[in-house]
């Protein structure tokens, strides 16, 4: 006897005939929409279900809470992908740090121009707890394991870029802007 498989089951997006388990308070590959934590996987179109983009006054909190670090890639740049769903790409100098730094006063450069970035490994497998773009073009990324990564902008380069859901794209523009493209 055939297995029984609804049909929007049909055609599973790992290549395979079964289902893929969801990832609890992340993105359901199954379902191909994110999920809030505790919650099971979807069966229906879900609408407004990925984290948005939200303005403040002098920020913009960026749609990462909740992401793991699962690639990190070095290059003349040092890249950060959350979840296949978000990636930071840093090009200038950076601080690795830690939140409490009564704690942990330690902080350590990352020159991802001369691929110095040995440190930023221990990022891997991290989740996200905040991500911030300043308006002044600066950026912070603080992890559950209490680091904080953070990126200053450049006078003459584009310091970092972050991309997201539905296409969104925020640059640290040269000299301290930023350049924003909210989610389509």
């Amino acid at each position: 006897m055939a297995e029984h498989r609804p049909a929007a089951a049909a055609a599973w997006l790992d290549g395979s005939d079964r289902p893929v388990e969801p990832r609890l308070g992340g993105w359901d590959v199954a379902a191909n929409c994110a999920t809030p934590a505790g919650a099971g996987r979807q069966t229906g179109p879900v609408i407004d279900r990925v984290p948005a983009l939200t303005e403040h006054d002098d920020r913009w909190v960026l749609p990462f809470r909740g992401l793991t670090v699962t690639q990190i890639q070095i290059d003349f740049a040092f890249g950060l992908n959350l979840d296949d769903q978000g990636a930071v790409r840093i090009s200038n100098t950076a601080t690795l740090g830690w939140v409490n730094i009564a704690a942990h006063p330690d902080k350590v450069v990352l020159e991802p121009e001369r691929q110095d970035v040995a440190a930023g490994l221990q990022l891997f497998n991290t989740q996200v707890t905040s991500a911030v773009a300043f308006k002044s073009g600066a950026l912070r990324i603080v992890f559950a394991n209490g680091r904080k990564l953070t990126v200053d902008p450049d006078s003459d380069y584009e310091a970092w870029t972050a991309t997201g859901p539905n296409r969104m794209l925020i640059v640290s523009l040269p000299g301290g802007d930023l350049a924003v493209w909210p989610s389509r």
